[in-house]
């Protein structure tokens, strides 16, 4: 979900629900002032053709603590190195499995 649909991923349910969104670049409509529109019409979990992400009662999402690993590895590759640890080898090589899964779905 992160590495397909990012836009998607961070945005939480609740609040896709109630504020318009702009599907091309995630991000909540604003007025000139900065503040969000109400949402008047479906989201895309309500419509036929689906949300990546899934329901608000059921969100293909990471948890807290997986966004935070996530979030570590990216940091580590970008700079090509990582700590000498075992729970870092252990995430990194969890992770490096995942992306390069969805990576080969996704050629």
């Amino acid at each position: 979900m992160v590495i397909l649909y990012p836009a998607f991923a961070k945005r939480d349910c609740q609040e896709c629900l109630k504020w318009q969104v702009n599907e091309n670049t995630g991000e909540f409509t604003t007025n000139r002032s900065g503040e969000r529109f109400r949402r008047h019409t479906s989201a895309l979990c309500q419509m036929s053709i689906g949300c990546p992400k899934g329901t608000p009662e059921a969100p293909m999402s990471l948890t807290k603590q997986n966004r935070l690993a996530y979030q570590h590895y990216r940091e580590c590759k970008a700079v090509g190195s990582f700590p000498d640890d075992a729970v870092v080898r252990r995430n990194a090589l969890i992770v490096s499995e995942a992306v390069k899964r969805t990576e080969a779905q996704n050629v």
